[in-house]
Parts: structure tokens; sequence; C-alpha cells
């Protein structure tokens, strides 16, 4: 019985570990996790040396049904692996609360990828006022126009205040007035020199809309900062080349079609890799197939291949296919982005050798005594004929004044007078 207890306080003991190393690979800090219909969800999004990076079509917004919901979701990357999102929530979507999702994003966990996904809940309350503040956040670049512009849209009439650091001026000295459902722009300037991160408060009535400034130079500084406690590690982000052309392999092959070959990599490091794995993400497991699941050892700055094959079965389920191969151990990691189209079968044509097929053709066109013309293309047309009449006229000006002298003097010559030839017995008689 003790040795039961001790087991599941160790088993207890390990997941919470796991959970609590996979919960900081993924850091979602919502400014406003209840909101109404018509108004702008905004969070900051950090993830831990992830393997690709965060992308929109990775962000899913669910109901407590698990039922996916329409979402246009704005993503930008401030600094490194540090991204800020926001999106506008419909006016039509029900109360209750709601499950914000960063699906499958990979990382290596105890030298084994896995595929994490990181949870915040949302909370949508209908409550007044109701207003949607655009964009959700600024990136202030300090060589860039000293000037933001902020859309704001109130569901109901509304007034509004603003609070914004010292280096931001505006002329709103006084409460605006937002009319009800007409989007109205405030115009903010900057001192560049003076900017630094900091926030502008949208105050109406008791709710309070928050937009973040981030600034360039100081989002630089901090990525800096942050590349030179790992400086050591930069090489070994993406070690392996991959021989395609272009950053992705896109393979068009027949349903009813097989293939299987190399697939030809380096190594382009100055040292020796040990012990990859290789894997592939996706649905790409469904339609490709690798001959090996890991390589012992790749020697420096020299190329290798694994032999995989597609659609092995012949029996494709889908008519597309994405996803990357992976090659990676603790330290390493490089991916090749791959898509397989499937596609009908295609009708086969026989094609014949182009020179044999053409003489063929010339022979039997003389021997079963076609037209000449139509062997020789004779009917010259349009500007080619024009050239030919162009070039003949110096030549038949030069030939037409011979032929006239030539038929004068045979004419002349004919006239000469001709002498009587007499007979012998004539001869004699006259003398």
């Amino acid at each position: 019985m003790k040795k039961t207890l001790v087991f599941l306080f160790l088993l207890i003991f390990a997941c919470n570990l796991v959970f609590a190393q996979t919960e900081d690979l993924i850091q979602i800090t919502s400014i406003n996790s209840q909101i109404s219909q018509g108004e702008v969800y905004q969070t900051e999004i950090i993830l831990k040396n992830p393997i690709n990076p965060l992308k929109p079509q990775d962000i899913k917004l669910y109901s407590s049904t698990n039922i996916l919901q329409p979402l246009a979701p704005f993503l930008k990357e401030v600094s490194s692996n540090h991204y800020f999102l926001y999106f506008e929530v419909s006016q039509t979507i029900q109360d209750g609360d709601y499950t914000l999702k960063i699906e499958d994003q990979s990382f290596l966990i105890n030298n084994i990828l896995q595929q994490i996904t990181q949870e915040e809940t949302i909370s949508i309350i209908n409550s007044q006022p109701a207003i949607a503040i655009t964009p959700g956040f600024f990136y202030l670049e300090l060589d860039k126009q000293s000037q933001i512009q902020i859309t704001a849209k109130s569901i109901t009439e509304e007034p509004i205040n603003f609070q914004v650091p010292d280096y931001i001026t505006h002329p709103y000295v006084t409460s605006q007035t937002l009319n009800s459902n007409i989007p109205r722009t405030f115009t903010f300037t900057y001192d560049p020199t003076n900017a630094s991160t900091s926030e502008i408060k949208f105050i109406s009535n008791s709710k309070e809309y928050t937009i973040p400034l981030f600034v360039e130079e100081q989002i630089t500084q901090e990525t800096n900062q942050s590349n030179q406690t790992t400086q050591t590690q930069e090489h070994s982000q993406d070690p392996i080349g991959f021989r395609i052309e272009g950053s992705k392999l896109i393979k068009q092959i027949n349903k009813e079609d097989s293939e299987e070959g190399n697939l030809y990599m380096y190594n382009k490091l100055s040292e020796e890799l040990n012990n990859l794995q290789i894997k592939l993400t996706g649905n790409l497991d469904q339609i490709i197939s690798l001959q090996q699941t890991s390589i012992n050892s790749i020697q420096p700055l020299s190329n290798f291949s694994i032999y995989i094959s597609i659609n092995k079965d012949k029996a494709p389920a889908l008519d597309f296919y994405t996803g990357n191969l992976m090659l990676y151990d603790e330290e390493y990691s490089s991916s090749l982005n791959i898509e397989v189209i499937i596609t009908e079968e295609s009708i086969e044509i026989e094609v014949y050798p182009e020179k044999d097929y053409a003489e063929t053709e010339t022979q039997e066109s003389i021997e079963t005594g076609s037209p000449v013309q139509d062997v020789i293309p004779w009917d010259l047309a349009g500007k080619y004929e024009e050239e030919a009449k162009e070039n003949a006229s110096p030549i038949v000006a030069i030939i037409l004044p011979l032929l006239i002298i030539a038929i004068l003097v045979f004419l002349l010559s004919g006239k000469k007078k001709k002498t009587k030839t007499k007979k012998f017995s004539e001869v004699i008689k006259n003398n």
C-alpha cells in the first residue's frame, strides 16, 4: 500500500512538473479578459524558444461547447518571440465564456519534439458603453512620421477623454463625443526623441480602454540584450540546409501514383552533428513515409540524404497535405515546409519523337502525290510578300532594258540584204 501511494505521489509530482514546464513555454497576458460585444480584445503573447514563429492561423476562438468562432486576428511580432494580438469581438456573439487558444506550437522538451497548446478564457458580457478602438497597439518607428491616428466607434453616443504620456500632444483638451455607430478618428503627435514604451488611455464613463505604445529603439535594445545572452547558441538554430529550389518543397502527384527517392541536405556547420531526430508535422505522415527517424552522425560541412516515399499506398484520403520535415536535437533544429497536392488520374497521350514524325510525314506527302505547295510554302503573304516585291524591283529595272536592246538587235540583223544564188546552167548561158 505504501509503495502504491509513493508511486502515485511521484506520478502526480512528475505530471505537475511537466505541466509547469509546458505552461511557461507560451505566456498569454490579456489587457482586458472581460469585454463586451463590439469591443477589441488585446493581449501579449510570449513564446520561449519555439521551433517555428507564431502565425495568425494558429490563433483560434472557441465557445464553451467547443464551436469555432469567426475571427480576424491582427498579429505583430514586436521583438523576438514577443507578439501583440488584437481583434474586434463580433456584435452578434452571445454572452458567455470563450476560450482563446494558441494551437500546436512546436517546442523541444527533454530532447523530444512536442506540440503545445495554450489557452486563455475570455468572458463576453454585454455592458455599456461598448467602444471599439483600433488599432489595438502602436509600434513607434522613430525615423517615421511622428503622428499616430486612433479610430473609435461606439454603439451608443458616449463622451470620451484621454490620458497620454508626456511625449504625446493632442488638441482634445476638453471631453469629446462619439456619435452612435459613427467612427471618429483622433490624431496624436509624439516627440521621437523622448518616446518611450507606454500607453494611451481612452476613458468613457466607468470604462477605460488602453492602447499600448511600443518604441522601436527600446525594443531593439531589449532584443540585443537577449541575443547577447544566447550568442553562443545563435549559430545552432538552423544547422541543416536543404538542396531544393525555393524555401519550401511543393510536390504534385497523381492519386494512383507513388514516388520515392533521396532528399538531399547538408550540414552548414563546421562541427559534427550527432543523434539528430527526424519527424513529420501536420498531416504529412499520412502521405509521406520515412525510411529512418534518426541520424547518428553528420560530418562537418558534408552532404547527406534521407530516403522518403510519397503516396506509397496509392490511397490518399485528402487532396492536400502540409507540414514540416524537422531535424532536431537538444541544441539544434531545422525544418523544411512541404506541401503535397493530390491530382486526379490524367489521360495518357502517346508522343512520337519529333524528328522521326516530321520525316515520315514529309516522305508520305511526296510519295502520295500531294501538291508541291503542301510541302513547300509558296504562298507568301503579308509583309513577307511585300518584302519579296521590294527586293525584286531593282533587278527588274536592270534586266528589262537589256532585254529590249537584245530584241532590237535581233530584228535589225534579220533585215540585211541576202545574195541570190544562181544555178550553174544559168552562169554558162550568160557567158
